[in-house]
């Protein structure tokens, strides 16, 4: 019957092995971050190899998660899954963030340019002129290349 200890270091080892997929890391990358081999790395993932405070902190430094999610609770391989679902879900918050930033600055850069071409004209005077030219026998293709100035009668 194997021991707890070998249990808690396959959990262990099992979180790491989630932790460093979900990020795309291969066993190699994870061995080069913290100045291991590549077989010391398997060999923790299987549980087969102990390790001791200063590795298991450096492989949470190179995961991009605490120490914390590696022992305990976050020791298991559904707890490391959980953990790297959170750092997705607050990295997925973060560029969504980024992204309705740009969205605001290109929308406010259309408007000003918007409300510039119409500066001195009646509102919906745009509108009005359109309408003219569509009475005019003009077709919406011909209005869509044809060039126009917003102060255009």
């Amino acid at each position: 019957m194997p021991s707890i200890e070998n249990d808690q270091l396959r959990a262990i080892g099992g979180g790491i092995a989630a932790v460093r997929r979900m990020r795309g890391m291969t066993q190699q990358q994870l061995a080069d971050a913290i100045g291991l081999t590549r077989t010391s790395v398997a060999n923790i993932e299987a549980g087969r190899q102990d390790t001791g405070i200063s590795t298991l902190l450096a492989i949470a430094s190179a995961l991009g998660i605490g120490a914390d999610l590696l022992l305990g609770e976050g020791a298991t391989a559904k707890g490391a899954a959980v953990a790297a679902q959170l750092y997705v879900g607050a990295a997925l918050d973060e560029a969504e963030q980024h992204i309705r930033r740009e969205v605001d600055v290109a929308f406010a850069n259309a408007r000003a340019t918007y409300l510039k071409d119409l500066e001195g004209e009646e509102p919906f005077g745009h509108l009005a002129r359109l309408a003219q030219r569509l009475r005019g026998g003009e077709q919406p293709a011909d209005i869509a290349s044809s060039p126009t100035t917003s102060k255009e009668k």
